[in-house]
């Protein structure tokens, strides 16, 4: 039997059709096997957000109770004509500053400000005003917009 161009040709052209659907398979495959990885890596993702949220508020309720236990007191001393200083003046302490928040990484802001808080001493009413000062960025406008909506936003709110 003879076989002609033409049927070589078409024999040619099957045998590679064949090959490219096996490989597409193959790729389906793979991409299924990925997409199952994806998904397992978001619920990792997810459940150690979850974890990690869960302790941060563990921590900052500890925070806030430790805090709500202390009595302020005054360490900058009084001067007679009856206003204080805002400086921290105890041993061993130097002088700080709030650290600057200006939108990402809230929560560790937040917990920055709070050991600002503990280690400055103040007061729980002044802790929003304090902590306007330190918004920059994003987050000054936000502020901004939330104190509008909030008249008389406690620090608690505010976190």
């Amino acid at each position: 039997m003879v076989v002609t161009r033409s049927e070589s040709s078409s024999d040619g052209w099957e045998k590679t059709i064949s090959d490219l659907e096996k490989k597409a398979d193959s790729m389906d495959e793979m991409i299924n096997e990925v997409n199952i990885q994806i998904l397992t890596t978001n619920e990792r993702i997810s459940t150690l957000g979850s974890h990690i949220e869960a302790k941060m508020e563990a921590f900052m309720a500890e925070i806030r109770a430790a805090l709500a236990h202390k009595t302020p007191t005054n360490t900058a001393g009084d001067s007679s004509d009856g206003q204080g200083s805002n400086t921290v003046l105890s041993a061993g302490t130097p002088p700080m500053t709030i650290p600057t928040f200006n939108g990402p990484e809230a929560m560790a802001w937040l917990a920055r400000a709070e050991q600002y808080f503990l280690v400055s001493n103040v007061p729980s009413e002044n802790r929003v005003n304090v902590a306007m000062v330190a918004l920059a960025g994003p987050a000054l406008p936000w502020f901004q917009l939330l104190r509008r909506r909030v008249l008389d936003l406690a620090w608690d709110h505010f976190t």
